[in-house]
């Protein structure tokens, strides 16, 4: 709430007058909702300033009654990987946008531009880790094309409904911080230079005379869950791992400023994923992990459940070339839906 409410004062400050220069939509086959500019004309020209593709690779859950934690880790992705992944999703936006009739301005050209440095400069590296310990997840973030992480106006959005679910046999409520778990993807944010992110691509958008498009595409893995064993002869919690790999709703966000328009708008026009798109054919194996080290989920977070660490009560291994595969075709219904949205806007 704290960062929705700072996100607002930025865009009052930057913004003449007093209403946001954004109308309500809704896509064609439902997936996205959410407000574009006013000045649409300009969505026919689009220039990709940021495309962010967070996989959720650390995971945890932790039970009330007695503290029992399990933690899952995805330890076969290597940045590399990840790169190729976020490249691909990348291509296969430009692909669906251009096949709908948007000009796509070319990567080089958005690249070369001289505000796209002060983007660079405010930005995270790619790829960057964040630790979301207070929600139980590690992510590693990834810049398709070069592009530099900027998340001012990419973070979790409000959906009617989260489908996030435990698997089946395991409890949700008695999981602890499992609603937040399941609406919130990723805490961090860049708020603070904020007044850099929304001007550098306001200045693209009308140098260029291309709407700036940004993106975040969030992907988790895995689903988890404990399953409550009482016994009179010993055991105790059981964990379990549910492969589940998808476009996850509030994480996956559509982020414009139009060219003549003003860039405190920039928080307020943007396109949410209304619910998670599935990626199929994707093959996992769960093994057994090593012992971790600290105490209980937090100190496994932040202390043996570093990006390079081989300690997790499960150890999850994914295809990188069926992810690749199969995240592109999920998502090229999404693109679409995009694509069709912004050339239906009037």
């Amino acid at each position: 709430m704290k960062r929705f409410i700072t996100n607002l004062a930025l865009a009052a400050a930057l913004s003449v007058g007093g209403a946001f220069a954004a109308t309500d939509a809704e896509s064609p086959q439902g997936l996205l909702k959410g407000k574009l500019p006013d000045n649409a004309a300009g969505l026919k020209r689009v220039a990709i300033t940021s495309f962010v593709v967070q996989v959720v690779t650390d995971f945890g859950v932790e039970m009330k009654r007695s503290s029992n934690t399990f933690y899952s880790k995805v330890h076969s992705l290597t940045p590399e990987q990840l790169q190729g992944l976020a490249d691909g999703l990348y291509a296969q936006m430009a692909q669906e946008l251009s096949a709908a009739g948007i000009e796509v301005v070319p990567a080089d050209q958005v690249a070369g531009h001289a505000a796209l440095a002060d983007l660079h400069k405010v930005g995270r590296k790619s790829p960057a880790v964040v630790n979301d310990s207070s929600i139980k997840k590690i992510s590693a973030l990834v810049g398709a094309k070069g592009l530099p992480i900027v998340l001012l106006q990419l973070g979790d959005q409000k959906v009617p409904k989260y489908y996030t679910e435990v698997p089946e046999g395991t409890y949700s409520n008695q999981l602890l911080g499992w609603d937040r778990q399941s609406r919130e993807w990723l805490r961090e944010s860049d708020v603070l230079n904020g007044l850099t992110i929304v001007t550098a691509q306001q200045k693209i958008a009308d140098d260029l005379n291309a709407t700036t498009l940004a993106v975040r595409l969030t992907i988790p893995l895995v689903d988890m869950g404990i399953e409550r064993k009482v016994s009179f002869t010993g055991g105790g919690d059981v964990g379990k791992v549910r492969p589940n790999p998808r476009l996850v709703e509030a994480g996956t966000v559509f982020s414009f400023a139009g060219p003549n328009g003003n860039a405190g708008h920039m928080t307020q026009q943007i396109m949410v994923l209304q619910k998670p798109v599935a990626i199929q054919g994707v093959k996992f194996e769960v093994e057994a992990g090593a012992p971790r080290d600290g105490g209980g989920l937090i100190g496994a977070l932040f202390g043996a459940a570093g990006v390079n660490s081989d300690k997790a009560d499960f150890m999850v291994k994914v295809d990188a070339a069926e992810l690749q595969a199969g995240a592109t075709a999920a998502s090229a219904a999404l693109f679409k839906d995009l694509a069709q949205t912004l050339v239906a806007a009037k």
